[in-house]
C-alpha cells in the first residue's frame, strides 16, 4: 500500500464520516472523506489541465485548512512535489523559492500585487503579473472556501 492508497481506502471504508475538521471563524468546516477524495482529484484534474506533471513543482502559500489537505492529496495523485510557503514569508522570498524551485504553479489565498515587482521593480523572469487573476475555487457541496489565486509562473 502506497501514500495514495490511504486516501482510496480512507474513502470506500469511511465515506460518510468526517475526515478534516478546522474553525473557521464561528463556523466550523468538515469535510467527510469523500469530500476530500473528490476535491483532490478535482485538484489533480485541475493540475493536469495546466501542464503540471509528474516532478512538477507547486508552490503553495496559504494558512492550514481543510483545502490545503486537498491541494496537497491532488499534487500527490499528479506526482507533482508540493513547495510550502510560510504565510509571512516577504514577497521577495516567495519569488526566489517560486525561482529556485521552478514551480509551474503558485497557490495563495493572500493577495500577490507584491509579488509583481521582486527584483530591482522589474517583473521576476517568466512571470505573467495578469496569469495571478486566474482563480482555483475549492467547493464541495455545502463547503467552499475563497478563490485562490493561482499563477502561473
Amino acid at each position: 500500500m502506497n501514500v495514495l492508497d490511504i486516501l482510496t481506502d480512507a474513502r470506500r471504508r469511511y465515506a460518510h464520516h468526517p475526515a478534516l475538521v478546522m474553525r473557521v471563524g464561528y463556523r466550523t468546516v468538515t469535510l467527510t472523506y469523500e469530500q476530500v477524495y473528490t476535491l483532490s482529484h478535482q485538484t489533480a484534474a485541475f493540475l493536469a489541465a495546466n501542464g503540471v506533471g509528474k516532478g512538477d513543482c507547486v508552490a503553495v502559500c496559504a494558512p492550514n485548512s481543510p483545502y490545503w489537505i486537498c491541494l496537497f492529496w491532488g499534487c500527490m495523485l499528479r506526482g507533482a512535489v508540493v513547495v510550502p510557503l510560510n504565510t509571512q514569508s516577504t514577497p521577495e522570498m516567495i519569488a526566489k523559492i517560486i525561482k529556485q524551485t521552478e514551480a509551474k504553479l503558485f497557490f495563495t489565498l493572500q493577495k500577490v500585487s507584491a509579488l509583481r515587482e521582486v527584483q530591482e521593480g522589474e517583473p521576476a523572469p517568466d512571470f505573467d503579473p495578469g496569469a495571478c487573476n486566474t482563480s482555483f475555487s475549492f467547493a464541495c457541496g455545502p463547503f467552499s472556501c475563497p478563490s485562490a489565486s493561482c499563477c502561473f509562473w
